[in-house]
């Protein structure tokens, strides 16, 4: 499953509306949700995705955006896991060979 598709499922099951502008909303004043529940959000979206956002990311998130946005960040810090299955492949043909 892919980033945005996880991230849109969660909001969904939080209540949280991201279509078009409403993802700007705020949390607090436009939204009405406490801190809790957005930590809440954050929590379910960092076990999901693997991924700990900073205590300082945390404090500046206002809206479901600012979410994404943090999300996004973090994981484009990360390094691509590689594909090893070409790796399995030549080890194997190699065995062969030596056979």
């Amino acid at each position: 499953m892919n980033l945005s598709k996880i991230i849109l499922s969660v909001f969904q099951e939080f209540g949280i509306p991201t279509t078009g502008s409403q993802k700007k909303r705020k949390f607090y004043s436009e939204i009405a949700v406490d801190r809790i529940y957005v930590e809440g959000i954050l929590f379910e979206l960092e076990t999901r995705l693997g991924v700990i956002l900073d205590e300082e990311d945390n404090y500046q998130i206002q809206s479901p955006l600012d979410i994404i946005r943090s999300f996004e960040n973090k994981l484009s810090k990360i390094p691509a896991r590689p594909n090893l299955t070409h790796l399995r492949r030549r080890g194997q043909a190699f065995q062969r060979l030596q056979a």
